[in-house]
């Protein structure tokens, strides 16, 4: 099972060439789960899906505006909630979660894209995402994938990964990165890039790149361990001066 998250920057600069090429990755590596953030419309999704071969797909919209999140699938989707629906303020963070059925083991796919500018934003909406999550008994594993809008060394990655509470709360995440990285000494982390993605090239950027984008497995001990054949960045490889986003996409590879 290959798990992807990808912020495809919905902005109309190269718009259509890049979501051919993100199709191009998606086929070149076998994706089979593909969280999205920044996605236009449905349309887009159902094109993006339908190139890609992949049947299956979950859409939601934001309320404030067209944008929204969408997760395609090779397997059958069962849409669960987003947080936006019970008018409840969601702090500039949109999350959707879905339950996906493969090799008779039900997932939890939850795709955030957490709020850009203010770590208390980004700190409300994780602990009460979190939360919803561990009152879900239905899954055999939880996945969150996305766009985390924060670096690694961060409260919301510290509290993930239960290095720190947050609010009163703490819980155990494995980040799925960290694991292959500790195993095969891969090193290639860097998924916002103010220094050599094409976006930057006419703008001047003091941002320091890093690791924004990210796959972690709630810690399903004392259930099996699933296997990690693969962790990697994807779609920062520039064809005629381009890549798919201003982000870069990530997957991992899993044997349940």
């Amino acid at each position: 099972m290959k798990i992807s998250t990808y912020n495809i920057w919905n902005n109309d600069k190269d718009f259509n060439s890049r979501l051919e090429l993100l199709i191009k990755v998606i086929i070149e590596f076998k994706l089979d789960i593909i969280a999205l953030q920044e996605v236009r419309s449905e349309e887009a999704v159902k094109f993006i899906a339908s190139k890609s071969s992949l049947k299956h797909y979950c859409w939601q919209a934001y309320p404030d505006c067209e944008e929204g999140l969408a997760i395609i699938s090779k397997y059958p989707i069962t849409f669960n909630w987003n947080n936006w629906s019970n008018n409840i303020d969601f702090h500039n963070s949109g999350v959707i979660n879905v339950s996906i059925e493969v090799c008779n083991k039900k997932i939890g796919i939850t795709n955030i894209h957490l709020d850009y500018k203010r770590a208390l934003n980004r700190e409300f909406e994780i602990v009460k995402i979190i939360k919803r999550i561990e009152d879900n008994e239905i899954n055999d594993y939880e996945f969150i994938v996305g766009d985390f809008n924060t670096y690694p060394n961060s409260s919301v990655h510290n509290y993930l990964i239960g290095g720190q509470s947050l609010l009163g709360h703490s819980t155990s995440f494995i980040d799925l990165y960290d694991s292959y990285s500790v195993r095969t000494n891969y090193n290639k982390d860097v998924t916002l890039d103010f220094y050599n993605n094409p976006r930057w090239d006419d703008e001047y950027a003091l941002d320091v790149p890093g690791r924004f984008d990210w796959i972690l497995l709630m810690n399903p001990y004392p259930k099996a361990y699933p296997h990690l054949v693969e962790y990697r960045v994807i779609g920062n490889e520039r064809v005629n001066e381009i890549t798919p986003s201003d982000h870069y996409g990530v997957f991992c590879e899993l044997k349940l």
